[in-house]
């Protein structure tokens, strides 16, 4: 058996492995390369292998680096299907829409033609088929197998692939990505009980988050102290799992009468698709949110509260000079309605912008973290003169203490080969040393398009 990673740790952020058996060949995720100056050439890249070869696509989640080629795919003539859970699904559909009018509006401003359309993600969806976690299915004779829940985001799934070949049983574990501790929402991370070969993300494999306990109420203080000085708060967030956390802390603290009379938005028409789909999976939100919904709290609404409809009524807000919350996308200030406000909100000292995200190499996002006091926004230069800050234990991703207790809780039996994928080369790099010191197993970062036998 073979597997051959694309985009890996060594090269750029973006999900896309080749798995081959002595029988078929299968794709683990098929993502957007980001994260890159050349990100744009490396997706519009024909893809290393033949499309029509591929037996089936596993789809972990929805992120866009994990399903934003899935379009090219089919464009380039692949009939067969692809599997995930029925939330995965009903976000990938969103997503991919909403990544067809974000290449739509790169053709008006820089001519770079778009990657696929519409219809083309239409044809993609029909490709779907869905299985809920726990349930064992067969795409091929002799392979079997299970979603469990990553605790990433809604739907996210790791992958038990059970293969069967030369009278023997190979384990395959893929992780997708690893959903943080204590999760607000969804339910929490399930463990492996063993398997021989484990791929593994390591967006974070070598931070530590600090302040999951405390996140809230850091949220609240920062809110409070803007507000205050006569400041509003700009929150870029990703319109899945971060926006939907935010809006429920934000009620939490409004239920506890902390935030009062603050006018909160919601500018953003990926993020109240998503809030959709989040509603019609209320099954697979842990037994907190259950509960409070039971008891008739509606976690993702709440007083002041308003999801802006069109950019008439956004550039209302933009403009106006109250006090006021702003959650927007995208959350690396790549694109999305939020660039519309960086012009005006980042030039006023006591304004605030809050990274809650994971921030990209050379993005407008991690320059601001960076301390850059001019930032290039569309080709104009815009000084940087608000407060900015981070509250990085709202990141959807393990940190190196989640992925050191999923590695350790794999035991029946150890994976005899880790690969550590899908991280900056510090974080990969600093997650594997850090393993060596209690792993056995072979531990390697794999380079990009090379073949490796297990």
């Amino acid at each position: 058996m073979n597997l051959t990673f694309y985009g890996s740790a060594k090269e750029v952020t973006g999900s896309l492995i080749l798995v081959k058996t002595n029988k078929y060949k299968f794709l683990v995720d098929c993502g957007f390369f980001q994260g890159d100056d050349n990100d744009y050439y490396r997706n519009k890249k024909d893809f290393d292998f033949n499309v029509k070869d591929i037996d089936f696509v596993l789809l972990t989640h929805a992120h866009i680096d994990h399903c934003g080629r899935l379009p090219l795919m089919i464009k380039n003539g692949y009939k067969n299907k692809i599997y995930s859970t029925q939330a995965t699904k009903d976000i990938v559909n969103y997503i991919l829409l909403d990544a067809v009018l974000v290449m739509q509006n790169n053709w008006k401003h820089f001519r770079r033609p778009a990657f696929y359309t519409q219809d083309e993600v239409f044809k993609t969806m029909d490709r779907f088929e869905t299985h809920p976690y726990y349930q064992t299915f067969s795409p091929k004779n002799d392979i079997f197998i299970t979603f469990k829940n990553a605790g990433h985001i809604l739907g996210a799934s790791i992958l038990e692939i059970n293969v069967n070949e030369d009278n023997q049983t190979h384990k395959l574990v893929f992780t997708g990505d690893v959903g943080n501790t204590l999760t607000t929402i969804i339910k929490p991370t399930d463990f492996i009980n063993g398997c021989d070969t484990l791929v593994i993300e390591s967006t974070y494999g070598n931070k530590t988050h600090k302040g999951v306990d405390r996140r809230k109420n850091d949220l609240y203080n920062v809110i409070h102290k803007t507000v205050k000085s006569g400041g509003s708060v700009l929150i870029p967030a990703f319109s899945i799992e971060r926006t939907e956390e935010i809006l429920y802390d934000l009620n939490d603290l409004i239920n506890a009468d902390k935030l009062q009379n603050i006018p909160i938005y919601l500018d953003s028409p990926l993020s109240k698709n998503i809030l959709t789909v989040y509603k019609k999976h209320t099954d697979l939100f842990n037994d907190v949110a259950i509960k409070k919904i039971k008891q008739g709290d509606d976690i993702f609404n709440f007083p002041d509260f308003t999801i802006i409809e069109d950019t008439i009524q956004s550039l209302k807000v933009i403009n106006d000079r109250q006090p006021k919350v702003i959650l927007a996308g995208s959350g690396m200030l790549t694109g999305g309605r939020i660039i519309n406000y960086l012009p005006i909100y980042l030039t006023q000292k006591n304004n605030t912008i809050i990274f809650i995200s994971y921030q990209a190499k050379n993005t407008i996002g991690e320059k601001l973290l960076q301390g850059r006091k001019t930032i290039m926004i569309e080709g104009k230069k815009i000084k940087a003169k608000c407060n900015v800050t981070q509250i990085s234990a709202y990141s959807s991703h393990a940190d190196k203490r989640k992925l050191h207790s999923f590695v350790k809780n794999i035991k029946h039996p150890s994976p005899k080969t880790i690969f550590i994928n899908h991280g900056d080369v510090d974080q990969s790099s600093g997650f594997k040393q850090e393993l060596t010191k209690h792993s056995k197993a072979k531990l390697i970062i794999p380079d990009p398009g090379k073949n490796y036998s297990i």
